[in-house]
């Protein structure tokens, strides 16, 4: 009881900072133009993820609008390799917008933790699999992740600043060591159960605002791996094996390790979830 209190109470303050306020103006705001065009559009406000999603009304039914955080171009082309399949089809719309059906199912999360791990392996060793002609050796996550660190120092705690600051340079500087080596493919830094749903029992990543190509798909797989129950991470590093190279996910295993921890702390930052930094900055060396 005292832990979904503090939850709740967690996002209610996360509701209130000037970012996810300033984002839920925009949000209204495109909704009312939209309307002055004759569309209509429900903003979806979640403070869990407060992202600008839109639902659509239409004769053909409801459709998710949503903007992406990455590079629209590069979206696109990674998208279509993919679209139809185990991604929504998608319709005309102004970037940075996507324009996506509606997707109907069971989700991921209700399976098994056994089945949710075999499911996020078999979609990211699909994802990897494929990449877009003129594909870039960068990681645009990192890229992204550095950014709102940068943008967020403030919310460091003074005696946890320095260790916090040396991950960051540690990880650019390992990352700009090896990224040459690194194999080149489509990645999605958000393959987690629930951004899946089971569409008449084939899987449906219904999330997409961080489809991207790049140098660093090690990264999605240790994403997706502590994203899931503790006793099952082994099982989908093995089913993911079974589909795709790991070589270079165990040879620098650090360098992801590290990233994930860079990911958990920037996204705590972003938000000033205090409780949050200071757990991650517990786990640096000092």
């Amino acid at each position: 009881m005292k832990r979904c209190l503090e939850k709740k109470l967690y996002h209610i303050r996360r509701s209130l900072l000037p970012e996810v306020l300033s984002l839920n103006c925009r949000k209204l705001l495109f909704a009312a133009r939209l309307l002055s065009r004759g569309r209509v559009a429900v903003p979806v406000f979640r403070s869990s993820s407060p992202n600008m999603t839109f639902v659509l009304p239409s004769r053909a039914g409801r459709r998710k609008l949503y903007a992406i955080d990455t590079d629209p171009d590069l979206f696109a082309r990674a998208y279509a390799l993919f679209e139809g399949g185990i991604l929504p089809r998608r319709f005309p719309a102004d970037a940075p917008y996507v324009c996506a059906e509606w997707v109907a199912g069971r989700p991921l999360t209700a399976a098994p933790d056994a089945e949710q791990a075999r499911v996020l392996a078999a979609l990211l060793a699909q994802i990897h699999s494929r990449r877009p002609e003129n594909c870039p050796v960068r990681f645009a996550h990192l890229d992204r992740l550095n950014r709102r660190f940068d943008e967020n120092t403030r919310a460091l705690p003074a005696d946890g600043a320095a260790r916090a600051l040396a991950l960051r340079d540690r990880i650019r500087r390992a990352y700009d060591r090896v990224a040459a080596s690194l194999p080149l493919a489509c990645v999605h830094p958000d393959m987690i159960a629930g951004n899946v749903l089971l569409r008449d029992g084939a899987p449906v990543v219904f999330d997409n605002e961080f489809l991207s190509a790049g140098a660093g798909k090690e990264f999605d797989v240790i994403n997706s791996m502590y994203s899931l129950a503790p006793e099952v991470r082994e099982a989908f590093l093995a089913a993911y094996g079974r589909e795709a190279p790991l070589e270079h996910f165990h040879r620098y295993r650090e360098l992801w390790e590290d990233l994930h921890t860079f990911k958990r702390l920037s996204r705590a930052m972003r938000f000033r979830n205090r409780s949050g930094i200071l757990d991650v900055v517990r786990l640096l060396s000092p």
